[in-house]
């Protein structure tokens, strides 16, 4: 029996420098709400009554959060003594279910159910003949690439290009540009929420394989009530050192002073415009996820990829639906089940493989511009507690998830390219 142990005082525990448990939860009803117990009995398959019962689907699929994010709206109970050493359901013991909107669900303990078919209820995780997952099976085919995203400059907003070729850094063009602070810190819409009103454009022919810009290419920066800017893709930067983004810093090459004017009258304080040197700099991603791998200016990886189906998703839980433009992806993908990009491990598009490194956890800046949600709503059902995230060795609590971040793993990706219509084939969950 596993028991949470009483203290005299919250301070009592620590004193005599021993550890207790805090609390037990029990979670009758796979991804539903779950039951704080001040004790648990054992089994032989972990606490009793502990994952006893799963929602399935059509084809006896065990449900999740993942693709069925109301599941977390859903609250149980069950008798009290239930969780006593030797206790047996009577005709009058029930598991009680209910949610909003909806009359309450009893299920008797003791009338024995139908058998299924045994191995029809099979988690969204467990492992799939080779190249089929969860996104596969949901549409009887495979999922694709919808649109792809690419931002120039940090924060500002992003081009929809109809193909984008990789570099080892990620997609060519993404994330070249930043925008620092009088002490040389990159600024993001978190501390800057103006930047997302800043459009900018690119040649057509930017994003075609081994295209070099001429003294007529120019980054074109437009925002309201302020003159279009034109910078040079040609023209060298003088390098500026002491620039910095995240736990990164180092050398970036200065776009001028009418780039610096542009940006200072447009955000009302001290501002340049800075561009990755690639000659002199490199950033690693961090190693405890993706070794290996460099990137220019993104928050921390080259790629991040989102499904149409999850957005969706989130947009049946809001009042106000928002566009996929709040979630920033670089992939935006259609065909599969809402939230499969959860699970992708190995991805293959175009014969370039991609590695998931971690589910994408969206900060609070969108909050911030655009008020509070769709982060309010998304605590409900995407937070790391709903998706059983581990956040102990991560700086990243207390955060909503949406999106696989993801790297590339074919270094020799020259002459490689990323269309619109590619399909994506799921190696590994």
């Amino acid at each position: 029996m596993a028991d949470v142990k009483k203290t005299d005082g919250s301070s009592a525990a620590v004193e005599g420098g021993a550890t207790t448990v805090k609390s037990i939860f029990i979670y009758p009803i796979k991804s539903c709400k779950g039951i704080s117990v001040s004790k648990a009995p054992l089994s032989s398959t972990g606490f009793v009554w502990d994952r006893q019962w799963v929602v399935i689907n059509s084809k006896g699929r065990g449900y999740t959060q993942r693709v069925e994010p109301k599941l977390a709206l859903v609250r149980v109970e069950l008798p009290l003594e239930a969780f006593s050493l030797g206790w047996k359901p009577n005709n009058s013991s029930y598991l009680v279910v209910r949610a909003p909107g909806m009359a309450e669900l009893k299920v008797s303990l003791t009338k024995p159910g139908l058998r299924k078919t045994p191995n029809t209820t099979k988690n969204m995780a467990e492992d799939r003949p080779y190249g089929m997952s969860a996104a596969t099976t949901a549409a009887g085919g495979s999922p694709t690439v919808k649109s792809i995203f690419i931002y120039p400059i940090k924060s500002c907003k992003g081009i929809f290009v109809n193909k984008a070729p990789i570099s080892p850094t990620g997609f060519v063009w993404d994330r070249h540009w930043v925008v620092i602070n009088s002490k040389g810190r990159g600024c993001t819409q978190r501390v800057e929420p103006k930047l997302a009103l800043v459009q900018v454009e690119l040649p057509l022919e930017a994003f075609s394989l081994g295209w070099k810009p001429n003294n007529s290419s120019y980054l074109v920066v437009r925002a309201p009530g302020v003159d279009e800017l034109k910078v040079s893709l040609t023209k060298p930067g003088l390098p500026s050192d002491g620039v910095s983004v995240w736990d990164w810093s180092g050398s970036a090459l200065d776009e001028g002073d009418e780039a610096a004017k542009w940006f200072t009258n447009f955000l009302g304080k001290p501002s340049r415009l800075v561009r990755f040197n690639e000659e002199s700099e490199t950033r690693p991603t961090d190693p405890q996820y993706a070794f290996g791998f460099n990137v220019k200016f993104p928050d921390a990886f080259p790629y991040l990829l989102i499904s149409e189906p999850s957005l969706d998703a989130v947009n049946e839980q809001l009042k106000e639906p928002v566009s996929i433009n709040r979630f920033r992806p670089n992939i935006y993908v259609s065909g599969c089940e809402p939230f499969a990009e959860d699970l992708w491990k190995q991805i293959k598009i175009n014969e370039l493989t991609f590695q998931g490194v971690m589910l994408c956890p969206r900060t609070y800046y969108q909050s911030r511009t655009q008020g509070s949600e769709p982060t309010e709503t998304m605590m409900k059902f995407r937070s790391s507690k709903a998706l059983e995230v581990d956040t102990t060795t991560t700086q990243f609590k207390g955060r909503v998830y949406l999106g696989q971040m993801m790297v590339c793993e074919d270094k020799t990706n020259k002459g490689k390219i990323v269309s619109v219509g590619d399909i994506i084939k799921v190696e590994n969950v």
